[in-house]
């Protein structure tokens, strides 16, 4: 007899990986990771919930990101990664994410964030029972007969922290990250797709500017417009779909009524999706929302 190998070559498994995603996409998985862990530390705290059982409030969480062409760095002080996280999911790819409400995924996100943007990572993490110093590089895990790469531990400061760093930047993010364009429109992204996060208080800067939060509310008081409705799709999933008038539109006839106003507002208008607290599509006005006009 003779042994076939069915194994694959990890440089292909990780180009596949990150084939199919942007710089700023892996840095919004980072970014993703970070909400969920204070989502889990709201949690452990028995913080106060709202509508959908999500945060009613991420006050005191903040997540500062540094951005340049020497490296990205991802720093919160939402939770820390426990132990068990570090050593068995946090980067082993498919693995599952256990908690409700994720919007990241560790096993994926934080993986292929890393593969992506840079050749190097170091995390300093804290969960305020252990720390934790992992550092290792690409052409380490790639010449690597086994997956386990050590970390050192030790004893927590006892205040929860988190530090991402990735550096050695591929050519395509230190392409990215000096363009001035990029670094606007991120900017704009990241107040887009967070925005409810940050509304309800979380703190998010990039290169000490903080991100403002964003999302238009709906005018509750239009009758003809208060349609709706609520259903659970067959996984489960909870969906309300509400249908309304910008928060500062004013219609012909009503007080305050100024049609050059109102035009400042439209590219504001469509459809908007929020999944957990994030805002996945922005403004949508295409046939595929259903949007004709």
């Amino acid at each position: 007899t003779i042994d076939v190998n069915f194994g694959m070559e990890q440089s292909y498994i990780y180009s596949v990986l990150t084939s199919d995603i942007s710089v700023a996409d892996a840095i919004l998985d980072l970014i993703d990771n970070s909400i969920d862990a204070a989502r889990k530390n709201i949690h452990i705290q028995k913080g106060s919930y709202g509508k959908f059982q999500l945060p009613s409030s991420y006050d005191g969480y903040k997540i500062d990101l540094s951005i340049n062409e020497a490296g990205i760095l991802v720093k919160d002080n939402c939770h820390g990664i426990e132990e068990n996280l570090l050593t068995e999911k946090a980067f082993k790819l498919g693995a599952r994410h256990e908690q409700n409400f994720s919007i990241g995924m560790y096993g994926v996100g934080l993986v292929r964030a890393y593969w992506k943007l840079g050749k190097s990572l170091e995390i300093l993490t804290d969960n305020t029972k252990n720390s934790f110093r992992l550092k290792v590089d690409r052409d380490t895990v790639l010449n690597k007969t086994d997956p386990i790469v050590p970390a050192t531990k030790t004893a927590s400061d006892g205040v929860a922290s988190n530090i991402v760093h990735i550096n050695e930047l591929h050519a395509e993010t230190l392409k990215d990250v000096s363009n001035t364009y990029w670094q606007e429109k991120f900017f704009q992204r990241v107040s887009k797709i967070f925005g409810i996060c940050i509304h309800k208080g979380l703190k998010i800067t990039i290169n000490t500017v903080p991100v403002p939060e964003f999302g238009p509310n709906i005018r509750e008081e239009i009758k003809p417009l208060q349609a709706g409705q609520t259903f659970h799709t067959d996984n489960g999933v909870k969906v309300r779909i509400k249908v309304g008038a910008h928060q500062d539109y004013v219609f012909p006839g009503e007080t305050g009524h100024n049609a050059s106003k109102n035009k400042i507002f439209t590219k504001e208008f469509g459809w908007y999706v929020v999944c957990n607290d994030r805002i996945v599509l922005t403004a949508a006005r295409t046939p595929i929302v259903g949007w004709t006009s």
